[in-house]
């Protein structure tokens, strides 16, 4: 019976946070909006097209916790994620505060319409730990590989967070719409997310592969003011593992291949480690180093020295998508290299 509760208590803590989570505008001060990646209530109808950027989505807003001193009772205040979800409104960033690293001048609105104002209120990425949280994850999209982008956004470039809460009869029609249209979503995502992904060892076909890499690459190179460094070569990883399988590999070898011809004698490559959010913390950043090391170690045995190659590990941040079914945790599991052309 103990068990059936805890276990009733867990699933119910997960769900509600998950219901509210999907639904949160960021608004910056260049007067733009990004929508949450999950985003499922309608939008503000006026001047929609032009506020609303459509080639960013934030993906995680890395808040665990917030740490505040109240202007109204000078006591220091927490605010958990699950709360920040489920009871606040709106977090409004007056200014960072002035030789104060990563704190704000912040007025927060509950849902109560409480508002409570602070002058250094703190964010952090885990909750009982010192690690300040300084960005949010956001996905760009490409549109020179038509595909999106993990990359981080600065909180000083945000004006207001405001978090959209369904209503009961919302959430009810939700989820009956998603039980209905659940397997064949999953199945357009991937059918779309095969078409997107340019250069993937999961969609690796080695017919022309290194040749239109190549163009590619010249492409970048010749017109790096324009383009940057935008192209990303991923490869994809089974389940709590780091092994290089035969799809991998060749993908790999015709990477080093196309590395190694004399145009691109001078270019870098630039290895991230990713998991899904199955695990721990810690556990997942090391598997994350461990699959970039492994890439790395691949790349060097098919001749590209290592003086060229760079690898970090970021565990479960930066997700290409949420981490809500095996499908989307598959595309998770990765290393992405970033060709340097400098």
């Amino acid at each position: 019976m103990k068990k059936n509760l805890l276990f009733f208590a867990i699933f119910f803590f997960f769900s509600f946070e998950v219901s509210y989570s999907k639904n949160f505008i960021v608004y910056l001060k260049d007067n733009s909006r990004i929508i949450s990646n999950e985003f499922s209530l309608p939008l503000d109808k006026e001047k929609k097209d032009d506020l609303y950027n459509p080639n960013l989505r934030a993906t995680d807003l890395n808040i665990s916790q917030i740490e505040y001193t109240s202007d109204k009772d000078s006591l220091v205040h927490y605010i958990l994620k699950p709360e920040l979800f489920s009871k606040v409104l709106e977090l409004d960033f007056i200014e960072e505060v002035p030789g104060i690293s990563n704190s704000y001048t912040l007025a927060i609105k509950f849902d109560d319409n409480r508002i409570d104002n602070s002058s250094n209120a703190k964010f952090f990425r885990y909750s009982g730990n010192s690690t300040p949280s300084k960005k949010i994850s956001v996905l760009r999209f490409d549109e020179y590989n038509n595909t999106w982008i993990p990359e981080y956004l600065d909180f000083s470039m945000v004006d207001k967070i405001e978090f959209r809460k369904r209503s009961l009869k919302q959430d009810k029609d939700s989820t009956r719409e998603d039980e209905l249209l659940k397997e064949e979503n999953i199945e357009e995502k991937k059918s779309e997310l095969k078409k997107k992904l340019l250069f993937s060892s999961d969609s690796f076909d080695q017919i022309d592969f290194a040749e239109k890499l190549k163009n590619t690459m010249l492409d970048l190179k010749n017109n790096k003011n324009e383009y940057g460094t935008s192209i990303v070569l991923r490869v994809n990883f089974d389940f709590d593992s780091s092994k290089i399988d035969s799809k991998a590999a060749s993908f790999l070898d015709s990477i080093a291949r196309v590395i190694g011809s004399p145009e691109f004698l001078g270019t870098r490559l630039s290895l991230r480690g990713f998991t899904d959010s199955t695990g721990e913390e810690k556990y997942n950043l090391l598997l994350s180093k461990r699959r970039a090391e492994s890439v790395k170690a691949y790349l060097q045995k098919s001749n590209v020295s290592p003086s060229r190659i760079e690898s970090q590990g970021f565990g479960k941040a930066m997700p290409i998508l949420p981490n809500t079914n095996e499908y989307y945790k598959s595309m998770n599991r990765r290393v992405e290299i970033y060709p340097l052309f400098f």
